[in-house]
């Protein structure tokens, strides 16, 4: 992840939930239910990729198809960008020469892009070297043998 320059996630349907309720507190604290027959839920590691990279300060574009229970970082505004939900039972190929389409994939090459030549950047003209944050000499005048963690 730390070579990336950007996360794309797909959240695919993944698993079926044929019945079941999903019990939450709601902003009030209060214990509620609703039903989630019906739904899927998608693979764990769209939550972990997305995750990471949003906290790496990545690009992140993430793209849920229709059904799959927004929860997690797919769940509205928690990544801070707009999430489409995609069918594919649709017409894929319209969705793809869509307008909507086009702003988000030009958004997040740019997005990407920037990044990238600011890592560039960082690389030619690196940043200051940091001070080291703990004393060079022990106060009995003996160099320490590591740094403290």
């Amino acid at each position: 992840m730390l070579e990336c320059n950007g996360v794309l996630v797909l959240a695919l349907r993944r698993y079926r939930i044929d019945h079941g309720a999903a019990v939450f507190l709601d902003k009030l604290g209060a214990l509620q239910e609703r039903d989630i027959s019906g739904t899927y839920i998608t693979s764990p590691w769209c939550h972990l990729e997305a995750g990471m990279g949003f906290q790496l300060g990545l690009p992140v574009l993430a793209f849920r198809e229709s059904g799959v229970i927004a929860d997690g970082v797919l769940e509205h505004g928690v990544m801070a960008s707009y999430m489409p939900e995609i069918s594919l039972d649709g017409d894929i190929d319209a969705f793809l020469q869509s307008p909507e389409w086009r702003q988000l994939i030009n958004r997040f090459e740019a997005d990407v892009r920037e990044l990238r030549l600011n890592s560039i950047a960082r690389k030619i003209s690196p940043l200051p070297q940091q001070t080291h944050k703990y004393p060079q000499t022990c106060s009995t005048g003996t160099q320490p043998t590591s740094d403290p963690v």
